[in-house]
């Protein structure tokens, strides 16, 4: 018997499907399973459609059965059996002593389902993969997000992790709030948008000092919680021995990120200029990953997601300053001063072109001030007492200077970090964490985002 329904097409076009009426409605999904399949449909645009049709028993629709597509494989939810089918495969939950609740997500190489642990009676959030080519994968994955949790309170932390029916699976904290794409549509003020942004570089320049790069991100890897906190799920990578594709990985990082601050605070296009790196700025305009890779073979378009994370940082600053803080009637003497230090600490921007927006919107004084301020950020003395090993790492910097500092004006000496840290990322790296420390040990601005 035979029931016949519509199912919209990828081009909007309905078609007549018959779809296998029969009186055990998971046979119905085995049917439905395979059609799809047989039809190699990867995406089904009309969900109301495809529900109806989906579970059929006695010409009935069950509701309570959520689904997902992903690629060429079906995912379904039987909430009340505990039962998830991949296609035709049957994971039986009982097996893991877990109660399925619902769909959350997916993505390209799994789904996420809320969970409940029946024993400590709590909720949370279990990531299965699907079977890919690479099994250290996801693996690779799970041990990369439990560093990251384990170091930084806003990414999300892996409980448990094993294995059903040889699917990888592992279990997160389930957290109360919204993705960050869900969390765009209410229109939030810049403000806000701001403080979310500025959590976002700093978690990451939290993680990046453990050589962690989040290989996924974008709107949806992001969750918002009530309290306009952010935490970070889903370090997912493409990961190879060779060198080349390790460029090529921190040049996707590096692109993902910029897109996800630009997505977040479009307002950052009006100020792109400001940055040095020809690349940053080629990623925050172009939103296709293959014209990105493109780019990436071209001689001298390569940079990493610790640029990208110093540049945008120093953008939502200048941002928060230009919305909020020029022209308010304060005194922008203190306020160039503390831009120097957060300048210094991120040598990407093209200085000349701050120095022409400060001429314009600020004192000689206050100028004045800023330049003696990225010496006086970027000196070390002993009173700081930060230990030997960054004396000597001051030492190595200060012998690389052809150029005696009492000659040295300041825009030649940032220009000239400029061009050192731009070949040595983890020199870098030690550079931006020093003079981090160094400002808050002076008890200075470390952000001017409140």
């Amino acid at each position: 018997m035979y029931q016949v329904i519509k199912m919209e097409s990828d081009n909007g076009i309905s078609k007549e499907i018959p779809i296998a009426m029969t009186s055990t409605w998971s046979v119905a999904l085995t049917e439905f399973i395979n059609l799809i399949l047989e039809q190699k449909k990867k995406r089904i645009k009309n969900e109301k459609i495809l529900r109806t049709c989906y579970i059929l028993k006695d010409g009935m629709t069950l509701d309570n059965i959520d689904f997902t597509i992903v690629e060429n494989t079906v995912i379904a939810v039987r909430q009340d059996e505990n039962i998830v089918n991949i296609n035709t495969e049957e994971l039986h939950f009982n097996l893991i002593n877990r109660k399925i609740r619902g769909l959350l997500g997916s993505g390209a190489n799994g789904v996420v389902l809320e969970c409940e642990d029946p024993t400590l009676q709590v909720s949370l959030a279990l990531k299965l993969w699907l079977q890919i080519d690479d099994e250290d994968k996801p693996l690779y994955e799970v041990r990369k997000q439990t560093v990251a949790g384990e170091t930084n309170p806003n990414v999300v932390k892996v409980r448990y992790a094993s294995k059903l029916n040889d699917y990888l699976f592992a279990e997160f904290d389930l957290i109360e709030g919204k993705t960050l794409e869900k969390w765009l549509r209410k229109k939030p003020p810049l403000r806000t948008r701001l403080r979310v942004g500025k959590k976002i570089i700093t978690t990451l320049d939290q993680i990046h000092d453990q050589n962690i790069y989040h290989g996924d991100l974008h709107l949806d890897n992001v969750i918002v919680t009530p309290d306009e906190n952010i935490k970070i799920l889903d370090f997912g990578t493409s990961r190879t021995n060779t060198r080349e594709f390790k460029e090529l990985s921190d040049t996707r990082a590096a692109w993902l990120l910029t897109q996800t601050i630009s997505k977040l605070l479009p307002e950052i296009h009006e100020y792109e200029d400001l940055i040095s790196d020809p690349a940053i700025r080629y990623f925050l305009r172009v939103t296709e990953w293959t014209k990105v890779r493109k780019y990436h073979y071209t001689d001298g378009n390569k940079t990493s997601a610790d640029y990208v994370n110093a540049s945008l940082d120093f953008i939502i600053e200048f941002l928060w300053a230009d919305a909020f803080l020029f022209n308010s009637g304060a005194n922008d003497v203190p306020l160039l001063f503390d831009l120097s230090g957060l300048l210094i600490k991120s040598p990407f921007i093209d200085i000349m072109k701050l120095l022409a927006y400060f001429i314009e919107h600020c004192s000689e004084k206050s100028i004045k001030v800023f330049f003696s301020g990225l010496f006086q950020h970027s000196y070390f003395n002993e009173s700081d007492e930060l230990g030997i090993e960054i004396e000597d790492f001051f030492d190595e910097i200060n012998q690389k200077i052809v150029v005696d500092m009492n000659e040295f004006d300041p825009i030649t000496y940032y220009n000239f970090l400029m061009q050192l840290f731009s070949d040595d990322k983890e020199g870098y790296k030690k550079w931006r964490k020093i003079i981090g420390q160094m400002i808050k040990k002076r008890k200075g601005v470390v952000s001017l985002v409140m």
